[in-house]
C-alpha cells in the first residue's frame, strides 16, 4: 500500500470547546468549515474530555473541561475527521472521561489517538482516509493522567500516551556546593536519603542533586536542561514507523506545558525532538498547547508547526480575553503529492476573545491590513528552503516548496 497520489490535510490548532458555533446561523464558522471540508483528511486536538457514560469526577478545582458529547458533533460540522486526544484537559473527569471520550469519538467515526484503555493502546497509530496518526503528551503532569499497561500485579490504567521530558538545571560549581550545603543543613539531604534507602524515591542521577525536587548538575553557567525520556521516545518512534510502513501518511502529534517565557516560541528541545520523529517517519510534526501561534519549520523537506496555538478557546478564565495573540491564528492546508509536501496554503483566524461576548468566540476568516501583517509576520519567523516561492494577500498565503 502506498501513500495516494494527491493529498490535502487541513491542520488546525486546538480546540477547547463548550458551546456551539452552529447552534445559531452562523456564516462565518460555515465558511471556516467549507475550507476544512474541501481536504480529504482534518486535523486539531481536541482539548477536553467528554462527560458520558463511563461517569467520573472532576479532578481539577478550576479549568476543568469535561464537556456534553454534542460538542463533539460542532468539531464534526467543521469537517475534523483526525482528532488527537492526549493533554493536559483529557483526564479532567479522571480515566473514566477518556473512557467516554473514546467511546463518543468512535460512535461519531473520528480517527483518534494518544489515549486508550492502556499504554500500548494509547501509543499506537490510527488511521482513515489515508492518513495516520501518533499523537503524546509532553506535560509536566501527575502521572496519574498518563496510560499503564499495569505491573508487578497492577491492572492497567486509561490515559495518555506520555513522553517524558523533564529539566534538569545547570548551576555553575560554587553555587551548586552552597546549594547543596543549605540542602545538608535543613535537612533535606538527610530526608532524602532515608527515602531513597527504603525505595520510596529514586536518587537524582550520579553528579547531580535534589534540591528539594528540582535537579540540579554542575554546569559552566546558570543554564536549563532539558532531557526526553528514551524509552518513551523509542516507543514514538516505533508507532510512528509501522503507520509509515503500511503506506500511510503520517502525522506525529505532540502537546505540551514546557514553554519558554516567550510562548510565541518552542521549548528548546522540541526541534530537536521533531527531527527524530520525522526521522521515524513522520511526514509532519504538529505542536499544541501554547495558546499562541508558534513558528513554522521545514525540516528534511517536512513541515513542523511547533505550535499551532487555537481553533476553539472556550477557556473559563476570564484573564486570557484582553491579550490578542490569543485569539489570533492559522488554518493550514497542506498538499503532498506522491508522498512529497508541495504546498502549504494558510488562512488567518480571528477567534473572538477581548470584548466580544463569548458567543462570539469561534473561528472566522480574518481579511484586511491587519491580516496580512500578522501572516507576514508569522512567515518571516518560518525556516523555508530558500526557493520557496510565498504569494497571496488580503488574510491567505500559499507557500509554494520546491
Amino acid at each position: 500500500m502506498s501513500v495516494a497520489h494527491r493529498l490535502r490535510i487541513a491542520v488546525a490548532g486546538q480546540s477547547l470547546i463548550r458551546r456551539d458555533p452552529f447552534a445559531l446561523d452562523n456564516p462565518e464558522a460555515q465558511a471556516v468549515a467549507n475550507i476544512i471540508r474541501g481536504c480529504d483528511a482534518a486535523f486539531t486536538n481536541f482539548e477536553g474530555c467528554i462527560a458520558g457514560s463511563y461517569g467520573g469526577w472532576p479532578t481539577k478545582d478550576k479549568a476543568a473541561h469535561g464537556v456534553a458529547p454534542a460538542m463533539l458533533d460542532s468539531l464534526a460540522r467543521f469537517g475534523f475527521t483526525h482528532l488527537s486526544l492526549a493533554n493536559n484537559h483529557a483526564g479532567d473527569l479522571g480515566p473514566n472521561g477518556i473512557l467516554s471520550t473514546l467511546a463518543e469519538t468512535a460512535a461519531r467515526g473520528f480517527t483518534t489517538a494518544g489515549t486508550g484503555p492502556t499504554l500500548t493502546a494509547a501509543t499506537a497509530a490510527a488511521s482513515g482516509r489515508g492518513v495516520a496518526l501518533v499523537a503524546m503528551d509532553a506535560g509536566p503532569w501527575d502521572a496519574s493522567v498518563y496510560a499503564s499497561d499495569g505491573q508487578d500485579g497492577r491492572g492497567a490504567r486509561p490515559g495518555c500516551n506520555r513522553l517524558g521530558v523533564s529539566r534538569r538545571l545547570g548551576v555553575p560549581p560554587a553555587l551548586l556546593a552552597d546549594m547543596a550545603a543549605y540542602a545538608e543543613a535543613v535537612g533535606h539531604a538527610q530526608r532524602l536519603a532515608t527515602r531513597v534507602a527504603v525505595g520510596f524515591q529514586t536518587p537524582p542521577p550520579p553528579g547531580c542533586i535534589d534540591f528539594f525536587g528540582q535537579v540540579l548538575q554542575p554546569a559552566e553557567t546558570a543554564t536549563e536542561l532539558w532531557h526526553v525520556a528514551p524509552d518513551d521516545l523509542a516507543r514514538q518512534e516505533t508507532a510512528i514507523a509501522a503507520a509509515k510502513a503500511s503506506g500511510a501518511l503520517v502525522i506525529a502529534s505532540v502537546h505540551t506545558h514546557h514553554w519558554p517565557a516567550d510562548w510565541h516560541e518552542p521549548g528548546p528541545w522540541l526541534p530537536p525532538l521533531a527531527e527524530r520523529l520525522i526521522a521515524a517517519g513522520a511526514d509532519m510534526v504538529l505542536g499544541h498547547g501554547a495558546p499562541v501561534l508558534q513558528r513554522l519549520a521545514i525540516i528534511a523537506g517536512q513541515p513542523v508547526f511547533f505550535g499551532l496555538g487555537n481553533f476553539l478557546f472556550h477557556s473559563q478564565r476570564a484573564s486570557v480575553r484582553p491579550h490578542p495573540a490569543i485569539w489570533r491564528s492559522l488554518l493550514g492546508c497542506l498538499t503532498f503529492e506522491a508522498g512529497r509536501l508541495t504546498q502549504i496554503e494558510v488562512h488567518a483566524l480571528r477567534l473572538g476573545g477581548g470584548t466580544d461576548p463569548a458567543s462570539q468566540d469561534f473561528p472566522r476568516l480574518w481579511t484586511g491590513p491587519e491580516a496580512e501583517a500578522f501572516l507576514a509576520t508569522w512567515v518571516a519567523t518560518a525556516s523555508l528552503p530558500g526557493d520557496t516561492k510565498i504569494e497571496g494577500a488580503d488574510g491567505r498565503l500559499t507557500l509554494h516548496l520546491p
